[in-house]
């Protein structure tokens, strides 16, 4: 059974709030932590080296960076409301948006 994915945001983060928007709406369970992004602990770093929110992590996975968490979200969770357009060049013009 797949775990539930892990979202390390911070409320105030623009960059972090696009993850988790790309998660509810998309209907996905998964547990919200609330991470201080000044907060450069070991285990936080061990998540995602950078240290910076956004952060999933899903079947013993992380990933990092809004734009790929949304790529992998629209990716790992097929089927219902896409989060990205068909084609490469769509979703290429998709990534130039921030």
């Amino acid at each position: 059974m797949a775990s539930l994915p892990k979202l390390y945001c911070a409320w105030f983060c623009p960059f972090a709030q696009r993850a988790w928007i790309s998660l509810l709406h998309k209907g996905i369970e998964f547990e919200y932590i609330e991470q201080d992004p000044y907060d450069k602990s070991a285990e936080w770093l061990a998540v995602n080296p950078r240290g910076l929110v956004p952060a999933i992590l899903h079947n013993g996975r992380a990933v990092y960076e809004s734009q790929v968490c949304i790529e992998y979200v629209d990716d790992a969770w097929p089927g219902g409301k896409s989060l990205l357009p068909k084609g490469c060049v769509r979703k290429s013009l998709c990534a130039h948006m921030e």
